[in-house]
């Protein structure tokens, strides 16, 4: 099995730049001449997995690859000489999961890479931690761009491998269980201890009725919101329809007037014409007024659910942050009210989180614009012992709205 030793090797220096590491020459950090050969962890995370299927390994010819076909597969070339098409090399191999993360050391080092294995649509799959030797970067062609990623052993092996478990949640989960925790000795040279795993369930529970009140508070303000608007709309129904039976009315007594008062009808009728105008645009009018309340309501129940959680947050360490956990997160103002929230997070040159791209203001994902904030702009805590975040900044939401748009 060809090894892609040069395109790993590239990965593996992009992902493993040091955090923090300086030379003495500052500028020397910026040389970095491309080869062609590198990958981009956007192509690493989500690219597929395979292994070896013994089945189909039974089948395979194990002699040089036949000339011209360029896959360095010898089973693979060799049916793809015998059918006269082109061969795919993933055929050999057995699809197994997708790379969902990259863990790295704080000095940059690659640890471990996470498979998403088994299941379907996402359901009943495990996260199995890889180290990144054992996996191959098998070509796909002739190109270095063409490549696929092979686990040197089999399906099985990872199925039963032990589901990664986050070192965060598990040390929440062994506090909670415990119950306890050591404070110092009381005078008499006892031991005293504190139900510490109680605080932190206590604290969990306000967080979750806080959170649940405010999401009733919310409901019940939609609710008398849609009320509003359907009163409104029902009330311009019926001007509309009164308006239109007055029309009818006035049309029907014009056309059974005699020709001696025809002059009248026509008269008669411009006039009931002219009230049925009045009465559809002060329908309109009065319809439109109701639906603005109604606007208003809502936009104002929407803005009381987004005040900034309260609970037992500490601050966080942005290195010690995934992608996917800093992805969606709220950005709140210094009066704790919602003005955003993290779309995406730019990297940089050497692989690092560097800038997060936040959506600011708009109603239901309509009028938002699309900003850049460096992490040193942000006061970004963590809910002890959980994963909820909660993110403020120095600024208002219309001072945000003034920056210059990101166009990435």
């Amino acid at each position: 099995m060809t090894k892609f030793t040069v395109a790993s090797t590239a990965l593996a220096l992009v992902l493993a730049a040091p955090l923090s590491a300086q030379t003495a020459d500052e500028m020397s950090g910026f040389a970095y001449n491309p080869t062609g050969q590198e990958v981009r962890a956007s192509q690493f995370i989500g690219a597929r997995v395979y292994a070896q299927d013994p089945d189909r390994e039974e089948t395979a010819a194990a002699d040089m690859p036949v000339e011209g076909t360029g896959t360095e597969d010898p089973a693979a070339d060799q049916v793809a000489a015998d059918a006269g098409t082109p061969a795919d090399p993933r055929d050999n191999y057995s699809d197994v999961g997708e790379i969902g993360d990259v863990l790295m050391s704080q000095d940059g080092e690659v640890e471990a890479i996470l498979v998403d294995v088994g299941g379907f649509l996402g359901i009943g799959e495990k996260e199995v931690a890889i180290s990144m030797d054992k996996l191959q970067f098998m070509p796909d062609g002739k190109d270095a761009d063409d490549w696929f990623i092979v686990f040197d052993s089999t399906r099985e092996t990872l199925e039963n491998a032990p589901a990664y478990e986050d070192p965060e949640e598990t040390a929440g989960l062994d506090a909670a269980d415990a119950n306890v925790s050591a404070l110092p000795d009381a005078a008499d040279g006892t031991a005293a201890v504190a139900p510490a795993g109680r605080e932190l369930s206590e604290a969990a529970s306000d967080t979750a009725e806080w959170t649940e009140e405010k999401a009733a508070q919310a409901d019940a303000a939609m609710d008398e919101a849609g009320d509003k608007a359907a009163a409104a709309a029902d009330n311009a129904g019926e001007g509309i329809e009164n308006a239109a039976e007055a029309t009818a009315n006035a049309a029907e007594n014009a056309a059974d007037a005699t020709a001696d008062a025809a002059g009248n009808a026509v008269e008669a009728t411009g006039e009931a014409l002219d009230n049925a105008g009045d009465a559809v645009a002060g329908a309109a009018a009065t319809a439109g007024a109701e639906m603005q309340d109604a606007g208003q309501d809502m936009a104002q129940a929407a803005d009381e659910a987004t005040d900034m959680p309260d609970g037992d947050y500490v601050t966080a360490d942005v290195g010690e942050l995934t992608t996917e956990q800093l992805t969606g997160a709220r950005i709140y103002d210094l009066n704790d009210k919602r003005i955003g929230e993290i779309h995406e997070i730019a990297m940089s040159a050497d692989g690092q989180a560097d800038k997060a791209i936040v959506d600011v203001g708009g109603f239901l994902g309509l009028g938002e614009k699309r900003v850049e904030l460096g992490f040193d702009q942000m006061n970004i805590e963590k809910l002890n012992g959980g994963d909820e975040l909660r993110i403020q900044v120095n600024a208002t939401k219309d001072e945000l709205m003034q920056m210059p748009e990101y166009e990435g």
